[in-house]
């Protein structure tokens, strides 16, 4: 994403800017800064690199209020995991027909919601799951659309904790479970619409051609079912498209590059292909769109470290502890005329796993200076917690040259700040 430095001062955007050193002049504790504008242009370059996709947007990567209405504004759909997310796309602008149910482990309460609604797709993991489905529309006296996740049995070639479409995994079903399916359809006739197939075989994929295998692996079972009478008009090719969190790129052309090869792909995948494509993506969209900006507190000299100690972490930033992920770590303020030091930086959190980046060379920071935690609009805000009883970041929006924020700011001349005068 797009952060420089213009004057010795980090600024962030994408073809706009916004000076993350007045905002931090102005707030002590830790806040996040997303660009609006970035986020909508990786969804329209989407859209142009395979015509007639239908994205739904994975909210679980940013919730957002500001974000996903901005998503539901520009015409994407929505993909949720629990009954508070649907509760919460309906609430920002998304209609019932555009949200798409995923999830391994819906309760009852959750599907009841899904079922009365009558949302666009209910994505079944489990023959368990569709025999209670079955159960709660014959009671609804419903017929929800619902289509099965199949799992390709593909190796994403990612991080264990994301990968979701391989046999060893707890999502989807194998081709095993498909007599079984089938039987449960046949001795429930007419209780529900099987209007289509799903897969997602991980998240953070750098390589396409996995998800092209997953495909052509899953098409065969998609026509046999419609050859046995059932009316399917999806194909959900799911989402996981990464970004490059190890790489200094400063302008997003890799996010846009990937979107083109995607786009490519999935036209060589599905050519002949005459049903409606839905795509999930998150990250991609929202990740490299988003910093997170926090205040240096102490410097922890041992013989064995130097710690960089900030007043956020693992708290509102979970990526680094959970899955060993990197973010790059920079300076607000340009001081590149001091000493290069190695510094663990680490967050304010009484556990060991509180460490934003481990042995970065940056030029020496002081006290009361800031650091900015880059790429970090997917699972940053959205996995935060009160652990510690410690608050969540503000968040701040930019957006056709203008910054707005999730609260009242608890600042001087808080109207003028809000109002835009960045």
């Amino acid at each position: 994403m797009g952060l420089k430095y213009q004057d010795g001062s980090l600024v962030f955007g994408e073809t706009n800017f916004v000076s993350l050193e007045k905002i931090a002049q102005k707030k002590s504790d830790p806040f996040y800064v997303y660009d609006l504008d970035g986020m909508k242009s990786r969804l329209h370059y989407l859209k142009k690199s395979f015509p007639g996709i239908s994205p739904h947007y994975a909210m679980k990567a940013n919730s957002a209020d500001r974000i996903l209405k901005m998503f539901a504004q520009e015409g994407s759909g929505v993909d949720v995991v629990s009954g508070g997310e649907i509760r919460h796309a309906l609430k920002t602008g998304f209609k019932a027909k555009d949200i798409i149910f995923s999830g391994v482990g819906k309760s009852r309460t959750e599907l009841e919601l899904a079922i009365g609604e009558e949302i666009k797709q209910i994505n079944v993991e489990s023959p368990q799951e569709l025999l209670r489905i079955i159960a709660m529309s014959k009671a609804m006296n419903k017929k929800p659309k619902v289509a099965f996740r199949i799992n390709p049995d593909v190796d994403a070639k990612t991080h264990p904790y994301i990968t979701t479409g391989f046999r060893e995994n707890k999502f989807g079903m194998g081709e095993h479970f498909v007599p079984e399916l089938r039987a449960i359809l046949t001795s429930n006739p007419n209780t529900v619409d099987l209007c289509g197939l799903t897969l997602h075989i991980g998240s953070q994929l750098q390589d396409i051609l996995p998800i092209k295998d997953a495909i052509q692996k899953t098409l065969p079972l998609f026509y046999q079912f419609k050859q046995e009478g059932h009316q399917m008009r999806t194909f959900d090719v799911g989402g996981g498209l990464g970004i490059p969190y190890n790489e200094e790129h400063t302008f997003p052309s890799k996010d846009y590059a990937l979107l083109n090869g995607y786009g490519k792909m999935l036209q060589e995948a599905l050519q002949g292909f005459t049903g409606e494509v839905l795509c999930e993506p998150g990250r991609i969209l929202v990740g490299s769109c988003g910093v997170l900006v926090g205040e240096v507190q102490y410097i922890k000299e041992t013989p064995f470290r130097s710690f960089l100690i900030v007043n956020t972490g693992i708290h509102h930033m979970m990526r680094p502890a959970l899955y060993q992920a990197y973010h790059r770590i920079l300076p607000v303020r340009s001081n590149d005329n001091r000493e290069q030091r190695i510094y663990d930086i680490v967050g304010p959190i009484c556990e060991s796993s509180d460490v934003l980046g481990r042995e970065r060379t940056l030029y020496e920071i002081k006290p009361g200076e800031h650091i900015a935690i880059a790429d970090s609009g997917a699972y940053g805000y959205s996995m935060a917690s009160y652990y510690n009883e410690h608050d969540f970041p503000e968040q701040f929006f930019w957006e056709n040259q203008h910054l707005d924020s999730d609260k009242p700011m608890d600042l001087k001349s808080e109207k003028e700040f809000q109002v835009r005068n960045l």
